[in-house]
């Protein structure tokens, strides 16, 4: 797309306003932290969405810095070999749209037709802010039916038609799952296939990454960043209800009286067992015994 100066300024002007709150923020210059950034010695995951923003604007800034001195040395030629009359007309930088890139206004679209486009998303604060004319932020939450929330952050860049830097990180409850980001990282063989786009994956409890063939600086991602939530979001197995062993037959003893199981306490030994809640509670009953004659003498009974 073209730019107009104000354009270059505008951009400019938001860029460093928003690299200098980071460099405030970290005491770091923003040419320090991007080549830190670039060698992968930040992908810690804590701090995703500020590495993203910060790394994306400092992009933009150096991006419209270069655009600013194009058109400025485009003035000084025309001026050359003339008197110098400054032309009020607002000169403009001729640039090409990104390869494929969609413009803001499509991009836009694409945002806000996520959940018909995905009826499984229950909830969506998906937004575009507007950092200039030719970029943007977006930012905000898709919700999911089992509790799985996806949380985005991109650095947009429509005149250089691509994505800067983004963060896609993904929560249940309180608990994070893992999350997509495109910091470099050289020293795992594994991640080459679609650098230095990965995932890490956090769901073993040990964090690992993997290559993320489907995102791209150039297209947008959150297609194939929703098709993964989906196959995370499947509803966990119902709990297995636990198996109850049939109870053992009531038995009778040679006495007459009814054996009934007992299951072992704690110490194993048989007594002193209460029962389990789900079992019912049978009281343990002796048969009747014969009631056998008094063998003590009794005197004869006087009938005077």
């Amino acid at each position: 797309m073209d730019l107009t100066l104000t354009q270059v300024l505008d951009d400019l002007r938001t860029a460093d306003e928003i690299v200098r709150r980071f460099e405030r923020r970290y005491w770091l210059s923003s040419a320090d932290f991007f080549a830190l950034y670039q060698q992968g010695l930040l992908d810690d995951g804590e701090r995703t969405e500020d590495y993203a923003l910060w790394a994306g604007f400092h992009l933009i800034n150096v991006d419209r810095e270069a655009a600013l001195s194009a058109l400025s040395g485009q003035r000084v030629r025309q001026l050359r070999g003339q008197t110098l009359a400054l032309d009020p007309r607002e000169p403009v930088l001729k640039a090409g749209p990104g390869a494929g890139f969609l413009s803001r206004a499509e991009y836009e679209t694409v945002i806000g037709a996520l959940p018909m486009a995905f009826p499984a998303i229950t909830k969506s604060s998906l937004r575009m802010r507007n950092s200039g004319a030719p970029t943007a932020i977006v930012d905000g939450e898709l919700f999911f039916p089992s509790g799985l929330r996806l949380r985005v952050i991109e650095a947009l860049d429509f005149k250089a038609g691509r994505l800067q830097a983004y963060a896609y990180t993904l929560w249940r409850g309180e608990a994070k799952q893992g999350w997509f980001d495109s910091t470099p990282i050289t020293s795992e063989p594994h991640l080459a296939e679609n650098f230095p786009h990965h995932y890490h994956d956090l769901s073993t409890g040990l964090e690992q990454r993997a290559s993320a063939p489907a995102l791209s600086f150039t297209h947008p991602n959150l297609p194939a960043v929703i098709n993964f939530c989906l196959l995370l979001d499947q509803p966990p197995a119902p709990a297995q209800l636990p198996v109850v062993a049939a109870p053992a037959p009531v038995s009778k003893t040679t006495t007459g009286s009814l054996h009934l199981p007992v299951a072992a306490n704690a110490h194993g030994n048989g007594h002193n067992h209460a029962p389990a809640l789900d079992q019912d509670v049978i009281v343990e009953q002796e048969a009747p015994q014969p009631i056998a004659p008094d063998p003590t003498p009794r005197p004869p009974a006087d009938h005077g």
